[in-house]
């Protein structure tokens, strides 16, 4: 939750400026000025989740922040015994007060800073709707259309840009509850569920071809879902990264790797043995060593060179030719 906002000490700022500290709406890491919180005349609602709709609001309405980096609190994670609120995620009442509270704060934004909505709606599909959306394959087959109640009045709400800002499968899930298709939405879930579970990459189209995650109902007219739900070029970002720079008889060595993030590559950076294994928004990984592809390989380029010589690389594995070339091993 505070990772972003709090990785760099940020003095005098505010969140129309800083969009992370919309992710910082927890009331036990501040310093609040009381002459601040009376003349705004904040105050704690009864009930569960009450710092959302303090905390934000105080955010909008202060003319600046101080965000510190220091950790000045710590928060148990509890393990066992009773859970938080934060944990209870399967009781349909926790899940109501929950979105009574984003529904508070989404009003306060669409009146006084109606600017910011879609940077706190982002937050909201990323948070407090990706648990609620969770929760329909936790839940009583009773509490199902309670909740989906509940997931489509906030949908309704959002633009329909901010959604596309998600990654594919919550783009998935939230364009289901939209359209209340319950019976589609549990096969995702379900398909999701399943241990090592994650979409083939495809791509597709002739004079711009894209890439898309092909989750349940992918092409199927029948059902009627956009193929631009399922788009994950976005997710698809390249990284690279030095392993080793050296001095070997005169010569200057460097090699590093790089690879397609959510492509499945040969070569295992992850260090799972698990095929096509997931990552956090479902994709493979992109360097698990059960599967490999034959688009988006994994290069690893190394650089010598020396005084007087040129510079030489090495690409997928080939090396150098001519006079002068290193040996295989040198």
């Amino acid at each position: 939750m505070h990772r972003e906002p709090l990785q760099a000490t940020v003095l005098r700022t505010h969140v129309s400026r800083y969009h992370a500290l919309m992710h910082d709406w927890t009331a036990w890491n501040k310093v609040i000025r009381r002459s601040f919180w009376d003349s705004c005349q904040l105050e704690f609602p009864p009930g569960l989740y009450e710092d959302l709709p303090v905390m934000v609001p105080a955010h909008v309405l202060a003319s600046s922040v101080d965000a510190f980096r220091d950790v000045v609190y710590y928060y148990r994670v509890r393990q066992s015994g009773e859970l938080s609120i934060s944990q209870r995620t399967r009781e349909l009442s926790n899940n109501e007060q929950r979105m009574a509270s984003v529904r508070a704060v989404s009003a306060f934004l669409s009146s006084r800073a109606p600017e910011l909505k879609p940077v706190f709606d982002r937050c909201v599909l990323e948070g407090d709707l990706a648990i609620l959306a969770g929760a329909f394959r936790l839940v009583a087959d009773t509490d199902r259309q309670r909740l989906l109640d509940i997931a489509s009045d906030y949908l309704a709400t959002v633009d329909e840009s901010v959604c596309r800002q998600v990654d594919p499968l919550k783009r998935l899930r939230y364009h289901l509850i939209r359209r209340r298709m319950l019976p589609e939405l549990l096969r995702v879930m379900q398909f999701t569920a399943q241990e090592g579970a994650a979409p083939e990459v495809v791509r597709r189209g002739l004079l711009r071809p894209k890439w898309y995650a092909a989750y349940p109902y992918f092409g199927d007219r029948a059902t009627g879902v956009p193929d631009h739900v399922y788009e994950a070029g976005g997710e698809m970002t390249v990284n690279a990264r030095l392993d080793e720079v050296t001095w070997r008889a005169g010569r200057l060595r460097i090699t590093g790797h790089a690879y397609i993030r959510r492509r499945a590559t040969p070569g295992s950076r992850c260090g799972s043995a698990t095929p096509n294994c997931a990552g956090p928004s479902g994709f493979p990984c992109g360097g698990c060593t059960g599967r490999t592809s034959p688009r988006g390989p994994t290069r690893r380029r190394r650089a010598t060179t020396g005084p007087g010589s040129p510079s030489r690389s090495t690409r997928n594995g080939s090396r150098p030719s001519g006079p002068g070339a290193r040996p295989p091993g040198s």
